[in-house]
């Protein structure tokens, strides 16, 4: 969980590609979470900030290996394979799981969130100040994930700014890019295109799989990849200058989206998408009313999601609070 400076290795890049991307498609959980639970997050930043005017410049003066040697490409292509690979295989399994097994779905993840906010929370040197950070991130993202979703219109121009938005929540921890598409009326829209296109490319419908690029794909597309330009550097410059308070904030961001990831939820209003479907748009946190084996399931992938998270954290730098209780670190002889 605390980053650091020695190089990842392509499976551990790859792997926490993936993680990246199967989060990225559940609205409520953040890539960001993954990049900053397995202590890339940083590196990430700079990864992005490092496709800037210089590198375009190169590439328009056709200096291509110049171009190419300015970019991690060892970090960036197995996080980015990662990220496709996620997207491409688990999409259809995690539109199953919302679906029919929202609950246990959410439960695992809960468990996955709360585990990343006490270690990052236990290892933070707090002040006064930084306390203050954490209440306002907390209380905008409590806030932000409230929000009743919108229903616009899915034009190439309102794609492209809702990547722009998305693409920004998507690499901060604890704020989903896949909610504020949900937010912004366009996230079903988006699975659907994902899916589709799957089935386009089995049936080898190349007209069809075209369209469908140009027009969600690639608005939104553009949109995210200007976004992540322009917030990277943003989001890094804070993280040099006031490295404490934004640290804190996101943490916050991390505990107020807690109330989007609470399994259980009665719904209060829901509107009729265009398949027909009912879809909620209002609900509140509440808890079971009973206690059944679908509750024990969902309890026992929340303390799963809590473990697995707690653990893979310990095994970078043995300094997890919980498992350190368990496996405490060695000491040099």
């Amino acid at each position: 969980m605390v980053e650091k400076d020695e190089k990842k290795s392509a499976p551990y890049l790859l792997f926490t590609g993936m993680c990246m991307g199967a989060a990225d498609i559940v609205p409520g959980v953040s890539g960001g979470t993954m990049a900053f639970l397995l202590g890339i997050y940083s590196q990430l930043l700079d990864a992005v900030k490092s496709v800037d005017m210089e590198f375009a410049t190169r590439l328009l003066q056709f200096q291509f290996k110049s171009a190419l040697q300015k970019v991690p490409w060892a970090f960036i292509l197995p996080i980015g394979i990662g990220i496709v690979l996620s997207a491409v295989s688990l999409s259809k399994l995690l539109s199953y799981c919302l679906e029919y097994h929202n609950e246990q779905l959410m439960s695992f993840f809960f468990g996955l969130i709360v585990a990343s906010i006490v270690a990052l929370a236990a290892r933070h040197t707090w002040s006064a100040g930084e306390f203050v950070a954490l209440a306002v991130g907390t209380l905008f993202a409590y806030w932000l994930v409230g929000l009743v979703p919108a229903t616009v219109p899915h034009t190439p121009l309102i794609l492209f700014g809702c990547g722009v938005l998305a693409i920004s929540a998507m690499i901060l921890p604890g704020i989903s890019g896949a909610f504020i598409l949900l937010i912004l009326g366009q996230y079903e829209h988006c699975v659907a295109t994902l899916d589709n296109m799957i089935d386009h490319v089995r049936a080898a419908e190349w007209s069809m799989l075209m369209n469908e690029i140009l027009s969600t794909v690639a608005p939104i597309g553009l949109g995210c990849v200007i976004g992540l330009m322009l917030f990277s550097r943003v989001l890094s410059w804070l993280l040099k200058h006031f490295h404490g308070a934004t640290v804190a904030t996101l943490i916050g961001f991390m505990v107020g989206s807690l109330r989007r990831i609470w399994p259980y939820k009665e719904i209060l209003e829901s509107i009729t998408d265009r398949h027909g479907d009912l879809k909620p748009i209002r609900w509140e946190n509440t808890f079971p009313a009973d206690f059944n084996s679908d509750v024990a399931i969902a309890i026992a992938l929340c303390v799963a999601g809590f473990v697995a998270v707690s653990v893979l954290d310990h095994v970078q730098d043995r300094s997890n609070p919980i498992v350190g209780l368990v496996w405490p670190k060695s000491n040099p002889t």
